[in-house]
Parts: structure tokens; C-alpha cells; sequence
């Protein structure tokens, strides 16, 4: 990997700084190029300026707005060509996603935008997959053919635990 530019894609700027720091620094070390996509604030982030936090660790920081939990289908529409448009006028070599809508339109998009490498961490199932309702069925329907779309687009997929990756197997 030498001199690559790798683009991380997220919901949060606390889940980047708190659960990715040590990975960012250390291909800062290695002289490669960090630059974060995710929202300038989300309900995670008290007291958290996501523009200062990642400029003092030499990373470039493009905000997008995008709620972590909604289902509305438009504003996912608007969120994939914000990470289209992004993603094109960064020009990743690598793209790293961390949660669910990242995962699957920042995939989506990265492969669109000719991404030759394209990686997603599946930090857990959350509400789509967990909740009974008639509501979250529906969804997971929706969101398991996406999955199942975005997911075929990466090089390689990460899982922190054994069930989520057994279930996502039967998908």
C-alpha cells in the first residue's frame, strides 16, 4: 500500500474517533492519505467538533448528512448521490465502511465511482434485524437485498461477531 488514499465512510464522527483512531494513525504513519465521510454532527456526538477533531489528525473531513435510523427512501436516495459526488472528487483507492447505511450505499457508490477496493465492517444487526414488528420486516426485506447487493461489491467484508456473519451467509 504504498502512498494510497483511503476514504472512510461512517454514520457517526464518534465511532471514526473513538473506535478507529488507532487505524487512522497508523496509516497517517505510513504516509498514506485519510480523509472521513460522515455527518458533522449525529445524536452521538456530544461534545464532539467532528471538523477539529479529525483537521488536528491530519485528516481531511467531508461532512454529509444522513440519519442513522430513518427509512425514509428519498433521503437515502439523496444520501447515495452525496456519496457518489463525494466520493468521485476524492478518488479513493480504498474505501472503509462502518455501519449500515455506509456500508450499503458507500459501497454501492464506491463501486460506481470504479473503487477498486472496497471494504465494510459489520459492527452489528441493530433495529432492521433485531426488532418483531411488521414494520422492521418489511425493512429488513429491503435492507437484506441491498446488503446483499453492496456486500458483493467489496474485496473484503469484516465481522465482530460469528452470528452476524452466519446470518449473513443465508442472505
Amino acid at each position: 500500500f504504498l502512498n494510497k488514499k483511503f476514504l472512510i465512510i461512517a454514520n457517526a464522527a464518534f465511532t471514526v474517533l473513538n473506535f478507529r483512531r488507532e487505524l487512522i494513525i497508523s496509516l497517517l504513519d505510513k504516509d498514506h492519505e485519510v480523509v472521513v465521510i460522515c455527518p458533522e454532527k449525529s445524536d452521538l456526538d456530544i461534545n464532539i467538533n467532528a471538523k477539529t477533531e479529525f483537521n488536528s489528525l491530519g485528516i481531511k473531513f467531508i461532512p454529509i448528512n444522513f440519519s442513522r435510523s430513518g427509512t425514509n427512501p428519498l433521503g437515502d436516495i439523496k444520501l447515495f448521490f452525496n456519496l457518489l459526488d463525494a466520493i468521485r472528487k476524492v478518488g479513493p483507492d480504498i474505501v472503509l465502511n462502518y455501519t449500515i447505511k455506509a456500508t450499503i450505499y458507500g459501497s454501492i457508490a464506491s463501486y460506481f465511482c470504479g473503487v477498486k477496493k472496497i471494504s465494510s465492517n459489520i459492527t452489528g444487526l441493530g433495529y432492521t434485524f433485531t426488532n418483531k414488528s411488521l414494520k422492521a420486516g418489511l425493512v429488513k426485506q429491503v435492507v437484506s437485498l441491498l446488503y446483499k447487493i453492496a456486500l458483493g461489491l467489496n474485496s473484503i467484508v469484516f465481522f465482530q461477531n460469528k452470528d452476524d456473519m452466519q446470518l449473513f451467509k443465508r442472505i
